[in-house]
């Protein structure tokens, strides 16, 4: 298990696979290139992806995501079989988990790649919308 202890920030700077990750409350994590987890991501800290992906694998399991522990930027689940999933993404402002349940598979393994958005969304009336959406890519 990998563990980046509170405090402490940690850079990803080229493509990494590990079993599992635990970012402790007051940690970080900045991805400057892909990080795939396959075993369990134990969320107390924040992780942010920039323009890279946080991948989880098809037996990946998250937890102890909230308020101040979540992922701004891009998630990439794996699905080998159907159910549900919560996608632990949020904004610099805050968290904004999105809740999935997969009843069908075009592949196996299939993804689903999640991330929020905080800005308005094209062609919505800013007097009556929120300032956050969701990206969803297969």
């Amino acid at each position: 298990m990998g563990t980046v202890p509170s405090g402490t920030a940690m850079t990803v700077n080229s493509p990494t696979s590990i079993g599992n990750l635990e970012v402790q409350s007051g940690g970080s994590v900045v991805l400057n290139s892909d990080l795939t987890i396959t075993g369990s991501l134990t969320l107390g800290g924040s992780i942010n992806t920039g323009a890279s992906s946080l991948k989880l694998g098809c037996n990946a399991t998250v937890s102890g995501a909230g308020g101040t522990a979540y992922v701004t930027g891009n998630v990439k689940k794996e699905f080998c079989g159907t159910g549900g999933f919560t996608y632990p993404v949020g904004t610099p402002s805050g968290y904004s988990p999105v809740n999935v349940n997969i009843t069908t598979l075009t592949s196996n393994p299939s993804t689903l790649e999640v991330r929020a958005v905080e800005t308005f969304h094209s062609g919505m009336d800013t007097a009556q919308s929120l300032k956050r959406y969701w990206s969803l890519a297969l």
